[in-house]
């Protein structure tokens, strides 16, 4: 498991087939929800250097909940990522079908360098992801 790089999230998650996804944070994504885009990518054969959701559909969201947020980090999480790509497949066939394969994250292990926060940590289990975290030291 990759450790935290200059104070950043990371998560990895071991997919049915045993390959590890990981997910770091960034300024528009949290580590879990890079991670969930990565498994989605990896499950349904997308390229890496394809994009599930435009920057400028992210960049749009991470603008309104900057500005309507009192927190310091307004990166988006797991539930803001599912919603956005849910608008997205009425146009996009290719999200339509990767969120149809969200079923196949179940039952798979994830371990995060840092704790998740309890919004994101029960979508993650409500796809039937079991989670462990590691405590900051």
């Amino acid at each position: 498991m990759q450790k935290k790089k200059n104070g950043q999230e990371v998560i990895a998650i071991e997919l049915n087939d045993g390959k590890i996804i990981t997910g770091k944070q960034s300024e528009l994504l949290s580590a879990s929800s890079a991670m969930l885009i990565n498994a989605l990518k990896e499950i349904n054969n997308i390229p890496d250097d394809v994009h599930l959701l435009s920057t400028d559909i992210l960049e749009k969201i991470f603008e309104i909940k900057k500005n309507t947020s009192y927190r310091t980090s307004y990166c988006l999480n797991v539930q803001e990522v599912l919603i956005a790509l849910s608008v997205c497949s009425s146009i996009n066939p290719i999200i339509e079908k990767t969120l149809k394969n969200l079923e196949l994250l179940h039952s798979t292990e994830a371990h995060a360098t840092y704790i998740i926060e309890k919004t994101e940590m029960n979508v993650l289990k409500s796809l039937g992801i079991n989670l462990t975290c590691e405590a900051r030291i």
